[in-house]
C-alpha cells in the first residue's frame, strides 16, 4: 500500500475533493428524502435559512483567518531562522580574517563550502520536501 507522501499532490487534492463531493451529495439526498418524510420544508422559510447559510459563512470565514495567520506565522518564523543563520555565517567568516594564514585560509574555505551545501542541496531539498541530513563533510567547520 502506498503511503500519502508518495502520492503527488495533484491527485491527492483530486481524490480530497472528489471524496468530499460524494459524501456532500450523498448527505443531499439523504437529507431531501428525510425533509419530505416529515413534512419539513413547511416549517421552514427563506429568512431562516439565510440565518442558517449566514452562521455557516461565519465560522468559514473565521477558519479561513486562522489558517492565513498560521500560514504567515511560519512563513516569518522560517524566515528569521534563514536570516539568523546567514547572520552567524557572517559573522563566523569576518572573525576568522583575524586567524592566521594557513589556518584561515582552511577554516574560510570549510565556511564557504558549508554555504554553498546549504544553498545548493539543503534548500532545494527543503523546497521538495524532503529532509536535508548533512554529510560529516558538510558539517566540519
Amino acid at each position: 500500500m502506498k503511503r500519502l507522501d508518495d502520492i503527488p499532490v495533484w491527485l491527492f487534492a483530486l481524490l480530497t475533493v472528489a471524496a468530499f463531493d460524494t459524501a456532500a451529495l450523498i448527505g443531499l439526498v439523504c437529507t431531501r428524502r428525510l425533509g419530505h418524510a416529515f413534512a419539513l420544508y413547511g416549517l421552514l422559510d427563506n429568512n431562516t435559512v439565510g440565518w442558517i447559510f449566514s452562521a455557516i459563512l461565519v465560522m468559514y470565514a473565521i477558519a479561513i483567518g486562522l489558517i492565513a495567520i498560521a500560514t504567515w506565522g511560519n512563513a516569518s518564523t522560517a524566515s528569521a531562522a534563514a536570516s539568523q543563520e546567514a547572520s552567524h555565517i557572517v559573522t563566523l567568516y569576518r572573525t576568522l580574517s583575524g586567524y592566521p594564514e594557513p589556518l584561515r585560509s582552511a577554516l574560510t574555505g570549510s565556511v564557504f563550502n558549508y554555504t554553498k551545501s546549504v544553498i545548493q542541496t539543503a534548500w532545494p531539498a527543503q523546497q521538495r520536501g524532503n529532509s536535508f541530513e548533512r554529510r560529516a563533510s558538510d558539517s566540519r567547520i
